[in-house]
């Protein structure tokens, strides 16, 4: 079948009405259905018995209880600093320097394949804290690598 036999296939389909099904037809349709289910709870009239006053309670209850033992477990972890106050270090003597490691040239190609040299220090800086008042001693060095590109002189 061609694609346009197929066209005009379907408009043709769409002019169609379908037709009216046979009353008997829908009548056995109608007893094959389940009937609805029977309730299962009936509400009693007049006053709740006595000892159900607690369960509109309990609805709340439950929640709250969890959002309590939440909060209480998250403020056992935080430990509580109230007593002691944050000082920073009073330095009294502060040493820093920087210290060459090595230095070297390096000879790299570009991406357009011309060629770039490159100078590179490492250094290591350091700096020492003294805070005589309460004996401390604070340290800290770190490397530092320094790449400075130079001109490749070419004639």
């Amino acid at each position: 079948m061609k694609d346009r036999e197929q066209e005009l296939m379907e408009v043709e389909l769409q002019r169609l009405k379908p037709a009216t099904p046979p009353p008997e037809l829908i009548a056995r349709m109608l007893a094959a259905l389940p009937a609805p289910p029977a309730p299962r709870f009936e509400k009693r009239a007049g006053t709740p018995h006595p000892t159900e006053w607690w369960w509109p309670w309990l609805r709340w209850l439950a929640p709250v209880s969890a959002i309590g033992l939440v909060a209480f477990v998250s403020l056992r972890q935080i430990p509580l600093a109230l007593n002691h106050p944050v000082t920073g270090i009073n330095a009294d003597a502060v040493q820093i320097s920087h210290k060459l490691m090595s230095a070297y040239d390096a000879v790299g190609e570009l991406p357009g394949g011309e060629a770039v040299r490159f100078r590179v220090r490492e250094w290591s800086d350091s700096t020492v804290m003294h805070d005589s008042a309460r004996g401390l001693v604070v340290e800290q060095s770190k490397p530092r690598l320094e790449v400075i590109p130079v001109a490749f002189e070419t004639y």
